[in-house]
């Protein structure tokens, strides 16, 4: 395997306020037989406050074995609610699509085989490209067919802003104050359009979080606008489940890129940007060095493993997203 890390933005081009020296980035996970293979772009979750690591790098390693070219993008995000991240995290993930077709052959992609797969608030953000590839509102270099996604797998995804809003996740891309059409925007169910890619996407029916109704109101749009899809309801399973399998049991998630990127960002909102308040449960205030902060993730982490129960049906998820992703492309 090849495993590079690529920023999505020169410093000149990267203007988002609190990033604290972070820029958004894009790891790859290349084969070395130089074989074109068909790709997903894994887009963690974290309530656009955070970039959850174990929805990063083990997803990332799962297609990877499966035989695709595998990334994870670590977007902008938002711990601190000083603003609205609006579209940049959009932005962002369409910059990534954009930079695989680029490199088509550098890489050995294929470019019309270019799926991404987000989980949670990353689903939405995947969800989100896949509705609004060609909108407006993003810059010109930024939509049309360079950075449509060919498909999208979403898992417990955030999808309205409206009822069943994930509130968290509202707040810190559209603010306090945002406008029904703000939310209307950002609501990927209101979207929907007969041009948007093939979706496969899955929930559990007793997710605490984010409610089953996001993708239930998913699934009546793409019906409504014959968009080809697969809906997948698993009986039980908390919200995060992300691969329910043995390494999601014991926390193993990989590199830490995500810790480093949350560490900039929120040192920077509490000694620079006048930090409104921190998200919750990582709060940096006692913490002075990326180091200190990365022990104590990992401690954290072991205290997960005892909470945590693998689940045989949930973790067939990524078998049958290979299946679903097949029958697009073979």
């Amino acid at each position: 395997m090849i495993r590079a890390t690529y920023p999505l933005w020169t410093p000149e081009e990267y203007h988002w306020p609190a990033a604290g020296g972070f820029i958004s980035s894009l790891t790859a996970y290349l084969h070395e037989d130089n074989q074109p293979r068909p790709s997903i772009i894994v887009v963690p979750g974290g309530a656009y406050c955070f970039v959850a690591p174990g929805e990063g790098e083990p997803v990332a390693d799962v297609f990877f074995e499966k035989g695709y070219q595998t990334f994870v993008v670590i977007y902008t995000t938002n711990p601190c609610y000083r603003q609205p991240l609006g579209y940049q995290p959009i932005q962002d993930l369409a910059r990534a699509v954009a930079m695989i077709r680029r490199h088509e052959k550098e890489w050995h992609v294929q470019a019309n085989h270019i799926a991404v797969c987000g989980f949670s608030a990353g689903g939405h953000l995947a969800g989100s490209l896949a509705v609004h590839w060609n909108a407006a509102f993003l810059p010109a270099d930024l939509r049309g067919p360079l950075c449509r996604p060919d498909a999208a797998i979403l898992c417990y995804p955030v999808v309205s802003m409206g009822k069943y809003a994930h509130a968290d996740s509202r707040r810190a891309l559209l603010g306090d104050q945002y406008t029904s059409e703000q939310a209307q925007e950002m609501s990927i169910e209101l979207n929907v359009r007969s041009d948007t890619p093939p979706m496969f996407f899955w929930h559990t029916r007793n997710d605490a979080s984010v409610p089953m109704q996001n993708s239930l109101l998913l699934e009546h749009a793409l019906w409504e606008k014959g968009v080809f899809h697969e809906m997948h309801l698993f009986a039980n399973g908390a919200h995060g489940a992300t691969l329910a399998n043995e390494r999601w049991k014991q926390d193993d998630n990989g590199q830490l890129d995500t810790e480093v990127q949350y560490y900039a960002t929120g040192r920077y909102e509490l000694t620079e940007g006048g930090a409104k308040e921190m998200h919750p449960n990582l709060d940096l205030t006692k913490f002075t060095s990326v180091e200190e902060w990365i022990q104590d993730c990992k401690r954290r982490r072991a205290l997960n493993v005892a909470n945590r129960r693998t689940n045989a049906s949930i973790a067939m998820w990524p078998q049958l997203a290979d299946l679903f992703l097949q029958q697009l492309w073979q």
